[in-house]
């Protein structure tokens, strides 16, 4: 229509390149949502946290956690705020830490990312991934009991509804719900910050005056040099991945569509396998976007107690991060199955 070329380039290399890349993964996220539907609407959902209660509390927490977690795997943040109907303070920090180590919706389209461009068989792929960030939440549990010194776990106590069949007006509008959610912030987060980062992409700074350059002179590329050392030993030093990592703290969505602007080449010609997994290990665990951060806040009752959760996400992605680019799903799915039974059986005979 002859718009000038800043325009074309900011709407088609911008804004369609980073939400393109996030909705392209929408099937996947229904039949997500699909399943927590059906399982919430028949009466299994409680269930679950009665029947894992006796297993979580050697790990610092009760079947009160399960629910949040669940609830995380569709968003962070309800996670964080169920959360609050946890009485002891050891046992809803863990919580509030660990809900968002589960793999949200917004970190799925990362999984099938990484998983369909690097793996043979990606399927397998992202179920070790899955089950990683699991083994993750059980570990931390048992770190930070030891960290604390105490366990204020109260006994759990709930009624447990009848089992009957899901509606499927009950399933389509909760579906629904979730999916509108997913598209709404696609619309809203993703497309300020893909134009953001398309503008930081395409200008740089010559003479003092801001004006078009090429995308290894532009500003992003200068901020993400400056940051990119920190990440050489988990394998990705590349200033455009590291990029990618920090616009996740907006939301973990633009992980993605930041990759989709910046990275025009087969991601298979940029990074190693290995160094594709470390990076999606890190985005699984470090700290989550800015929303889950602020509910993290209010339910823990402050930044300064929220600190320390916030620090201890950032340090256990960074050495999760750092194992992965050493090992393959399968085996660091094994090495971290191990170091739950070591440290469970040291915790239950040898720590005080």
């Amino acid at each position: 229509i002859g718009c000038s070329d800043i325009v074309s380039g900011l709407i088609t290399n911008g804004i369609l390149s980073g939400v393109g890349s996030v909705l392209s993964f929408l099937p996947q996220l229904l039949i997500l949502f699909f399943c927590l539907a059906v399982l919430e609407d028949c009466g299994y959902m409680a269930r679950i946290a009665f029947i894992t209660d006796r297993l979580l509390s050697g790990f610092g927490m009760s079947g009160k956690s399960v629910i949040p977690m669940i609830i995380g795997t569709g968003c962070g943040v309800p996670g964080i705020m169920a959360a609050r109907t946890i009485d002891g303070k050891t046992e809803k920090f863990i919580t509030a830490t660990t809900t968002t180590f589960m793999p949200c919706s917004a970190k799925l389209p990362l999984i099938a990312l990484v998983t369909s461009n690097f793996f043979r068989r990606p399927a397998a792929a992202a179920i070790c991934i899955y089950t990683i960030c699991v083994i993750s939440v059980l570990l931390s549990g048992v770190i930070i009991t030891q960290i604390k010194g105490k366990n204020d776990r109260r006994p759990f106590i709930m009624e447990l509804p009848d089992y009957h069949l899901p509606r499927l007006k009950t399933v389509f509008k909760s579906v629904k719900a979730r999916v509108m959610a997913f598209i709404k912030k696609a619309a809203t987060v993703i497309v300020l910050a893909s134009g953001l980062i398309w503008f930081l992409s395409s200008f740089g700074i010559n003479g003092g005056k801001i004006c078009a350059c090429d995308m290894q002179q532009s500003m992003l590329a200068l901020a993400g040099r400056a940051i990119c050392p920190l990440f050489y030993p988990l394998g990705w030093g590349d200033w455009r991945f590291t990029v990618a990592a920090l616009t996740g703290l907006i939301a973990k969505e633009n992980v993605v569509g930041t990759l989709g602007i910046l990275i025009k080449d087969p991601l298979t010609s940029v990074i190693g396998g290995q160094a594709a997994f470390s990076f999606a290990m890190f985005n699984m665990l470090c700290t989550p976007c800015f929303a889950a951060v602020s509910a993290m806040v209010r339910e823990l009752g402050g930044f300064f107690r929220a600190l320390p959760a916030l620090i201890y996400q950032l340090g256990f992605a960074y050495a999760a991060s750092f194992v992965a680019l050493r090992l393959t799903p399968p085996a660091m799915l094994i090495c971290g199955a191990a170091a739950l039974v070591l440290l469970s059986f040291w915790k239950k005979h040898f720590s005080k």
